[in-house]
């Protein structure tokens, strides 16, 4: 820690632009007006040496928010000039000189970026936190190496503030994200790392990554697979669609999940080739398309899935219904109500289900509000409807768990 007593201003009167003389300066330092320490402040920044970093260290635990900005902003004004006293405070007792220091420290980067990367260590989260958050105020290739280091950490915001620094930073922390996902693919390593530099990579390096990460969904690890697919999600790029549609029929179900939340961060540009799959695809990619189509579009999907109705796989018919519920729109309610018809009797107590869950407190906005000014149209065939649709036959205790587990897709081993 500094010592106060050796920061007095040059003996000599040396007189600064507003008039105030270094005397001065110090007493009004040690005002309780705040405006008169605001000033002081001011004058100071005006001198750059160390006697004058170390009083405007001091003023980062003013009492007033804005005196402590201002201090903070002067220091960063002298720069380099400020690094090596600021680094001695970095463990400071007080909170208001430990966090600004770090902040600023980040904000002039050079030097301190390595007192700033042994903080990332401490056990403190919210410490660590705002270490990392100082780190991308002025994201350079120096920053790369703690900001990877902070991939892994226990806590998501404080990975995920360490992506976004990365992100800013650019091409220049390519090699050694690369190097960085190659060295924790072990079994010692850190999965955390992985999963994130290879997001960083994809949002960095967009469709020229995506040669390289759609050879890795041929891994037989099926974590590589992972986090193949979401750097290929992290692309944003419509050529990465169709290796995206591939990967909702791997083995994993992990890798299948992946796929479908990267798809659905692609949005509509994926929704032509997921009509598609979903004509050509296995059973997994039915599921998965029809649930994606449902997210994607919303209330404008209920046409194309009432087309898909057709289907004579009752399985699909039952993903088609599912998602149809979840859109949450009224123009589904006629192809739903049309739908308790069917004979495979766990798409009826799906239906039931959801509509069920609308009148619960805390559901969905409903769709069962909609119901009566839709079933008009049906006449006297609304009450077979709802007779079928209440109706529980023998083994329905086995019909209802194996609606469960279609409600999950396709069973696989893997799962």
């Amino acid at each position: 820690m500094y010592d106060e007593e050796n920061d007095e201003l040059n003996e000599q009167e040396e007189k600064k632009p507003d008039g105030l003389s270094a005397e001065q300066i110090l007493q009004n330092l040690k005002s309780k007006d705040a405006k008169i320490r605001l000033e002081a402040i001011t004058a100071l920044a005006q001198v750059k040496n160390k006697r004058v970093v170390n009083l405007l260290i001091n003023c980062l635990k003013d009492p007033v928010w804005n005196n402590r900005s201002a201090a903070a902003n002067s220091l960063v004004e002298i720069g380099e000039l400020s690094v090596e006293p600021l680094m001695s405070v970095v463990y400071s007792e007080n909170e208001d000189i430990r966090f600004w220091s770090i902040k600023i420290l980040g904000t002039l980067g050079g030097a301190g970026i390595p007192s700033l990367a042994k903080l990332l260590d401490d056990p403190d989260r919210d410490l660590r936190l705002h270490v990392v958050r100082s780190l991308c105020i002025t994201p350079a290739p120096g920053t790369v190496e703690p900001l990877i280091t902070a991939l892994g950490d226990a806590d998501w915001s404080v990975r995920k503030h360490a992506s976004e620094g990365l992100e800013k930073v650019g091409g220049s922390a390519v090699a050694k994200l690369q190097k960085a996902f190659q060295d924790n693919l072990n079994a010692m390593g850190n999965d955390d790392i992985c999963f994130w530099s290879i997001k960083v990579l994809g949002s960095i390096l967009k469709r020229d990554a995506l040669p390289a990460f759609t050879s890795l969904l041929r891994h037989e690890d099926k974590n590589i697979r992972f986090y193949a697919v979401g750097g290929i999600g992290q692309t944003r790029c419509e050529e990465g669609v169709d290796p995206l549609i591939a990967a909702l029929s791997d083995p994993s179900w992990l890798v299948r999940r992946q796929a479908f939340e990267m798809l659905e961060l692609m949005g509509e540009p994926a929704v032509e080739k997921l009509k598609t799959a979903f004509f050509q695809g296995n059973d997994d990619v039915k599921y998965w398309a029809v649930r994606l189509i449902a997210k994607i579009m919303k209330g404008n999907a209920v046409g194309i899935l009432k087309k898909m109705l057709n289907t004579p796989q009752k399985e699909i018919r039952f993903f088609i219904v599912t998602a149809l519920g979840e859109t949450d729109d009224p123009r589904a309610i006629p192809t739903l109500i049309e739908a308790f018809k069917d004979n495979f009797w766990q798409i009826r107590s799906q239906l039931q289900g959801q509509f069920l869950a609308d009148k619960k407190p805390g559901g969905r906005n409903g769709l069962s509000h909609e119901i009566p000014r839709h079933t008009v149209a049906y006449g006297g065939d609304l009450q077979r409807v709802r007779r079928r649709a209440l109706l529980v036959g023998p083994g329905a205790r086995h019909d209802r768990r194996r609606s469960d587990e279609l409600a999950s897709g396709p069973a696989r081993k893997s799962r």
